[in-house]
């Protein structure tokens, strides 16, 4: 099963997925949902239920990041026996109602969420605005299992929550990847540290982020991918 050639969007009445069969998804960046080549990613649209089974494939160049597999509109049973992501560890997440998706990371690497000014872990991606330093226990899980929250701990972080906001950068911050995925977000103050090979920023299709963060140690290489629009207004 797969949208097509280029990446794209399937759209379906019901799907059964049988023993045996191979589901191919073509990414290229994490956050867009659908859309066309180069940027752009495979998506499944079933109206009505949808079983899972067999292997998932992962095709193309992906980013490390959080996709889009599936949205349906009725129950959801099964999964997948296999999942083929080459180099990444991938984990399939069926925790939010009507979505299917997909977490890729690279060797070492973890994905976290930004929680705002919440601190404790109340469950719920919040975003939003508030200060992101060394010692802030203001990043968090997965959405639907964001109840423990944690310090950051420099790998790939996502900028979510039902409002974006200023975060206001305090010292110096290494990454891996930020994939900005609601509109209205802005860096300011501190340093962004690039690395330990590609910086990658992802700004999604329809966002827009402001970062007046300085971005540092990029003698290597620092990509933008995604179809939204980064501003870049630090030293």
């Amino acid at each position: 099963l797969s949208p097509g050639d280029s990446p794209g969007t399937l759209s379906m009445g019901s799907l059964v997925l049988q023993a045996g069969s191979v589901s191919r998804f073509e990414f290229n960046t994490p956050g867009v949902v659908g859309g066309l080549g180069p940027t752009g990613d495979d998506r499944e649209q079933v109206a009505g239920n949808l079983t899972l089974n067999g292997t998932l494939a992962v095709v193309g160049t992906p980013a490390a990041g959080y996709y889009r597999l599936f949205n349906y509109g009725g129950t959801l049973s099964g999964s997948y026996g296999q999942v083929n992501a080459g180099t990444f560890t991938p984990t399939v997440l069926t925790n939010i109602p009507s979505q299917v998706n997909l977490s890729l990371l690279g060797p070492g690497q973890q994905i976290q969420f930004w929680d705002g000014a919440d601190a404790a872990g109340n469950g719920v991606v919040d975003g939003a605005s508030g200060t992101w330093d060394a010692a802030n226990t203001n990043w968090t899980g997965i959405p639907g299992q964001a109840g423990i929250n944690d310090q950051w701990r420099s790998s790939v972080g996502v900028f979510a929550g039902s409002i974006g906001g200023t975060v206001t950068v305090q010292g110096t911050q290494t990454f891996d990847t930020l994939q900005f995925s609601t509109n209205g977000y802005s860096l300011v103050g501190g340093n962004l540290l690039a690395g330990p090979a590609v910086g990658t920023l992802n700004v999604d299709s329809g966002i827009t982020v402001t970062i007046d963060t300085s971005i540092i140690g990029i003698g290597k290489s620092l990509a933008k991918v995604g179809n939204g629009a980064l501003v870049l207004t630090g030293a």
